[in-house]
C-alpha cells in the first residue's frame, strides 16, 4: 500500500474518517489512531462559542 500525497512512500496506515493511505510524513497521529490533515482539522478544530 503506497500513500496518497507521495506514491513513491509506504503507506503506514489510512486516515480513521476516509481510508485513504498515508505514510509517516502525511499521518497525524492522536492516540491510536491516524488521521488526513483535512479530517483531523475537521474532527478537532475548537467550536466557536
Amino acid at each position: 500500500m503506497k500513500c496518497r500525497n507521495h506514491p513513491a512512500k509506504d503507506a503506514i496506515g489510512s486516515c480513521t474518517i476516509c481510508g485513504v493511505s498515508l505514510c509517516e510524513d502525511c499521518a497525524v497521529k492522536v492516540d491510536r489512531s491516524i488521521y488526513c490533515e483535512s479530517d483531523v482539522d475537521s474532527v478537532f478544530r475548537p467550536t466557536p462559542m
